[in-house]
Parts: C-alpha cells; structure tokens; sequence
C-alpha cells in the first residue's frame, strides 16, 4: 500500500490512497485534473500568446519558431484545437523580426496561405543566410 500525500493552498490537505502499482494512472489523471483544470481562461491565454509572440531580432529566429512550433504543439494537445496553417502564415508575416518580413514581401503569394510552402521557404532562406 502506498499513500501520497500533498498540500495545496486553499483547499487543506488531501491524500490519496493507491491500493495497488496499476492504479498508478488513475492517481496521476487524478492529480493532473486538481491541479491542471480544462479552463477556457487557460487555452485563451496559451493562444494569445501563440498569436502574438515576442520574437527578437538580436536571437537566432530558427530557434525561436520551432520554440513557437512547440508551443502550438502544446496547445493543440491540452485545448484539442487546432491552429491552422493559415493562422500560422499571418502570424509570422506580422511578428517575425524585420529582416525575415523583408524577404517575406518578396515571395510568392503562395507563402500567404500555405504554410508547408512557408516553410520551405524561410528554411531555404535561414540556411541561406548560414552559409
């Protein structure tokens, strides 16, 4: 038998009883649903901030947009929404750095909507720009 036991502001004590090691999931589904609660508050915040993200232009921006691509993967797991490519596209031609907007105002229109042909696009120009 194993007991865990933790303290949580507000709310006194709690403890929760495992009877055996397979109730093990049940437990953490338990813990995850107290301390981690599907709230729209959350899932707003998260997509705000995916909407409008504070990249530098002093940092490297490949590193920064799979930072932000991970982020979007995070969303869409915890809120089970999608963001889609078109969202992604009109994110980044209004928030990346101005280097990477000047080159963006040079492709095609394709770039705009498409966000697999973007892609190609910026990571054909970041490697450019390395090299």
């Amino acid at each position: 038998m194993c007991t865990a036991t933790w303290h949580r502001p507000r709310q006194g004590r709690r403890s929760f009883d495992i009877l055996a090691w397979h109730f093990g999931f049940v437990a953490w589904k338990r813990l995850v649903e107290l301390y981690e609660p599907r709230r729209a508050l959350r899932y707003t915040s998260m997509l705000r901030g995916l909407l409008n993200p504070e990249w530098v232009d002093s940092k490297d921006f490949l590193s920064q947009w799979f930072e932000w691509e991970r982020d979007i993967e995070e969303y869409e797991e915890a809120s089970g929404q999608q963001f889609p490519g078109t969202t992604r596209c009109a994110t980044i031609f209004q928030w990346a750095p101005k280097n990477i907007q000047n080159f963006l105002r040079n492709c095609t229109i394709d770039c705009m909507s498409d966000y697999a042909i973007l892609t190609e696009q910026l990571r054909m120009h970041l490697s450019r720009q390395q090299s």
